[in-house]
């Protein structure tokens, strides 16, 4: 951004010495020609930007101006000079008034925010010539709805969004009416106001036919609506979502909302004095709409609540399918209650409640379309008895039924069950079976469970097992054998680091063919049996940090699909040459990566090989920058020097070698001396010379450097999406007697990998082509990396970043943490047009090659 900025100073400076050497050299009549010629000319404001503001630019325009943020009291007098504009952000400024016409020009724009300023009144002139803007923001400034024209808003006929909540004038206006003037936005669908204690949205209102969103909710700004009158929304027929969140709603009139046909989503939560009584008044009549989602969040404070078995029966005949019961201090719900709701329900919560009784989990299997239950955040921290049993103890009722083949019975297509955060501390868990279901993810985590003590039967389709953060030290080995279909499971934050070490047998995972992803992290394991992981074929991410394990000791053969293991903050101190040989392997055929971060790798003459094979391999090793070797002084040294530190240490430890052979050597041949000695004062005893030998060890070999040298190649770094544009850069730089590789250059049927580590090692430079693709490509990552090493090793920077898209920064894969600190640390060009592209390569890689 500063080097575009940078540009339009340029320009802007060449532009006036232009004008001043013009008038300085011509005469009056050529002047005026030229003053009348100025006039016409107008400056393309491609890569400008106001003053103060950030820009984005596509197809070489301005498209999107953000000035918000930046205190600014006046929107930018040449903003309507961006005709190609589409975006204006100018929320959280200081701005006090708009003067008429100020936006006129844009015939683009559809998004203006003018948020958190201090606008004090609207006129009917303002918004002229924004024939085009789709959504207009101007939530909380400082005028209030008498100082907003009727006529406002008349020349944003194609506005489809409209907020302007948290308006106030030094004092909120509790009781004005609601602004006639959005009666010109014909073709707005959400609008989003304050809410007005005694405002009405009077019959005029019914010309909005296309308003399908209305939130007068306080969450976003203020609302104090005392009371629902039965009338109160009657002119919004057409309404299919209503939020009246946070508005201090006390009382509803009976049916209020039934007159709303379209009605699908209706948000009553945080209303914290409306109780049940408001809630069934506002369910009378529901069924006359088309009602499919109920948000009573917070409605109930100040006592646990009852759920009684009327609260709900107006609802049996509608065509609900979410109810939110979230955080009302509800202790039990009774008998039946289940039974009024809907058979069209497919999602229930009753998160964050003080249940003390959980009977009513054996009715939900009457739900038959019920496909998610949440339970989470209970506040029960112990288990008791009788009628008071919590939650859990009736949701898995056979733990305490005498009946032990009694199978626990779930609605039919129930997939999802959230249940942690409940603070059970429950013992034991014993075995379990479930009658035939289709549950796919089970969350039990932070719930303190000790032990898991026997095999859950019947949970075929379960693919998400969550039991991570409880206190389980005990998992029985038949415990997952009947979950084939698991793909996560997370079991970190748990101490169970001796019962997988007892597992002689290989069994607590040995049906788990599927799993894709296992958290063991933080669970005090010291080692692994060597098979623990066999049957793992599908497993991509094992997940060992936090624990205490001191060397690889099981075995990788199984694991087939393997691209991730994370050894952080573990004491692993070497890998033997099988293990080496086993992850070399992954490393080629599944471009495997490994996270070895704050371990304690030794550099001792036992393993001067490990250094080679760090050498060798960096690039498969997240961070591998901050990796350090201990020597055996009590030192350490960055494992970035490791083909340096491996000559050293060869050198070392065959100097090591050689000092012991001599000191054996010595003391040989005192001892060959003693027994000359012995020997000849023995002759007459001794009647055959006992002869002796020394070992010979052969010493380590030294380091050999296959190509390491720099030379003139260029390494062309580049996804599938960025091939036109490279074949255009290495067309130039050949032209320019500038040799070139990348993967395009191996022959078909040559193995990729060696091509390209020879051609990486052969470049004195490398071009990262960046686009959002090249991310996701596991080559390209390497080669990024080996580059950003090689830069270290030699001290000299020898990538050149090139920006071709804009790069989402979202749902990344872990080893790009190291592109990114690369990349905001230097930032990468880009390139305003193919020739200016061409030579800015070419001037970066001469100036590489004359370092």
């Amino acid at each position: 951004m500063d080097q575009k900025r940078k540009f339009r100073n340029q320009k802007k400076d060449r532009f006036h010495r232009f004008v001043t050497s013009t008038m300085n050299t011509m005469d009056i009549s050529r002047m005026t020609c030229c003053s009348i010629l100025l006039l016409t000319i107008t400056v393309d404001p491609v890569y400008l930007c106001p003053e103060k503001c950030s820009c984005a630019y596509r197809d070489n325009r301005t498209y999107r101006v953000d000035c918000s943020y930046e205190g600014i009291t006046h929107v930018p007098t040449d903003i309507r000079s961006y005709k190609g504009l589409k975006v204006i952000l100018m929320n959280n400024n200081n701005i006090s008034a708009l003067e008429n016409g100020q936006f006129n020009g844009l015939h683009v724009l559809n998004y203006l925010d003018l948020s958190y300023n201090h606008l004090e009144e609207l006129s009917s002139e303002m918004f002229i010539g924004m024939l085009n803007l789709k959504t207009l923001k101007l939530n909380y400034n400082r005028m209030y709805m008498g100082h907003i024209y009727e006529n406002a808003f008349r020349f944003l006929e194609n506005v489809q969004v409209f907020e302007m909540y948290g308006i106030y004038n030094g004092v909120y206006f509790e009781d004005v009416s609601y602004p006639v003037s959005v009666l010109y936005l014909k073709k707005l669908t959400t609008l989003k106001l304050d809410g007005q204690n005694n405002g009405s949205f009077d019959e005029e209102f019914t010309q909005l036919k296309n308003l399908h969103n209305l939130s007068l909710s306080g969450m976003n700004g203020y609302c104090t609506i005392n009371r629902i009158r039965k009338n109160h929304f009657v002119n919004f027929p057409y309404l299919v979502k209503l939020n009246l969140s946070l508005c201090k709603i006390n009382s509803i009139d009976v049916g209020a909302f039934s007159k709303l046909e379209k009605l699908e989503d209706l948000n009553l939560s945080f209303n914290h004095h409306l109780e049940m009584t408001g809630v069934k008044n506002a369910t009378v009549n529901l069924k006359k709409t088309n009602i499919k989602t109920l948000k009573l969040e917070n409605i109930h404070r100040n006592y646990q609540l009852i759920i009684n078995k009327d609260a709900f029966t107006e609802l049996k005949n509608t065509n609900l399918e979410k109810l939110y019961l979230d955080k009302n201090d509800i202790a039990r719900i009774e008998k039946d209650v289940i039974y009024t709701l809907p058979n069209t329900m497919k999602f229930l919560s009753v998160r964050d409640n003080k249940f003390s009784n959980g009977k009513f989990i054996k009715e939900l299997n009457q739900l038959e379309n019920l496909e998610t239950f949440d339970c989470s955040f209970q506040l029960q921290s112990h288990l008791s008895h009788g009628e008071g049993s919590p939650l859990i103890s009736l949701f898995l009722q056979n733990i305490v039924s005498e009946k032990k083949d009694e199978q626990l019975k779930l609605p039919p297509k129930l997939r999802h069950i959230y249940a942690s955060h409940m603070k059970l501390n429950y013992p034991v868990i014993p075995s379990l079976g479930f009658y035939n279901n289709c549950l796919e993810t089970l969350d039990l985590s932070t719930n303190g469970f000790e032990s898991f003590g026997g095999e859950w039967k019947g949970l075929h389709s379960l693919k998400l097992l969550n039991l991570s953060s409880n206190k389980l030290s005990f998992i029985h080995p038949d415990s997952f054998i009947d979950m084939k279909n698991v793909s996560v499971l997370p079991l970190n934050d748990n101490n169970i680091g001796k019962t997988i070490a007892e597992d002689t047998q290989f069994k607590i995972f040995s049906s788990q063919v599927n799993l894709q992803y296992l958290d063991l992290s933080h669970n005090e394991i010291k080692e692994l049996p060597k098979f623990i992981f066999s049957n793992l074929g599908s497993l991509e991410q094992l997940i060992l940090k936090d624990n205490v394990l001191t060397a690889l000791d099981f075995h990788l053969q199984g694991l087939y699909k393997i691209k991730f293991i994370d050894f952080q903050n573990n004491s692993i101190f070497e890998f033997s040459d099988i293990q080496r040989n086993m992850l070399s392997k992954l490393f080629k055929t599944n471009n495997l990566t490994i996270n070895l971060e704050n371990n304690k790798i030794k550099c001792d003459c036992q393993n001067p090989d490990l250094l080679k094979w760090f050498s060798e391999n960096y690039i498969h090793f997240v961070n591998f920058y901050s990796y350090k070797c201990k020597f055996e002084n009590g030192s350490y040294v960055f494992l970035t020097r490791a083909s340096e530190l491996f000559s050293q240490l060869s050198n070392s430890c065959k100097s090591l070698q050689y000092t012991l052979y001599s000191l054996i050597g010595s003391v040989l041949f005192t001892l060959f001396l003693s027994m000359i000695a012995i020997i000849y004062y023995n002759k007459h005893k001794v009647k055959h010379l006992i002869s002796f030998f020394s070992r010979h060890v052969q010493p380590y070999d030294v380091l050999e450097h296959d190509g390491d040298s720099v030379d003139n190649n260029v390494y062309l770094s580049y996804s599938d999406r960025s091939s036109e544009v490279v074949s255009r850069v290495e067309e130039h730089l050949e032209k320019n007697d500038i040799s070139c590789f990348g993967k395009h250059k191996i022959e078909f049927g040559e193995p990729e990998v060696p091509g390209l580590t020879a051609g990486l090692r052969q470049s004195g430079c490398i071009v990262c082509f960046l686009t959002q693709d090249y991310l996701q490509d596991g080559f390209c990552v390497q080669e990024f990396r080996y580059g950003v090493h090689k830069g270290y090793e030699t001290g000299r920077q020898i990538i050149i970043l090139v920006l071709l898209e804009d790069i989402d920064n979202k749902n990344l894969l872990i080893q790009n943490e190291e592109f990114y600190r690369y990349v905001f640390k230097n930032t990468p060009y880009i390139p305003r047009s193919g020739e200016d592209l061409l030579s800015y390569i070419e001037k970066q890689v001469r100036l590489i090659q004359r370092l």
